[in-house]
């Protein structure tokens, strides 16, 4: 059973490895534009307000997946009918 869990954690590891680089990439380059909007040469008042919730939803999206990318163990999480996700704090070294 230890062979059939290493090779569970190894593929998870390798599977959020590729999302975390891959999600990443594309979230800097919503960071950095949103970031752009928000702060750059005299924003209207209407940029700000669009674009500081798209800032920060992306910084908590990359927040997200940088966890993924930190999973050492595979811990689950049952959702009933919809069913098992990772549970990311527990799953995650710390």
């Amino acid at each position: 059973m230890i062979g059939v869990e290493r090779a569970r954690l190894a593929g998870v590891v390798l599977t959020t490895d590729t999302v975390e680089r891959e999600i990443s990439n594309r979230l800097a380059l919503t960071i950095g534009d949103a970031g752009i909007l928000a702060d750059g040469d005299e924003p209207s008042p209407e940029q700000r307000e669009l674009a500081n919730p798209a800032l920060l939803g992306a910084q908590s999206a990359a927040a997200t997946v940088k966890r993924l990318g930190e999973i050492t163990r595979v811990v689950g999480i049952g959702w009933g009918a919809i069913g098992l996700t990772f549970d990311i704090p527990h799953s995650a070294r710390s």
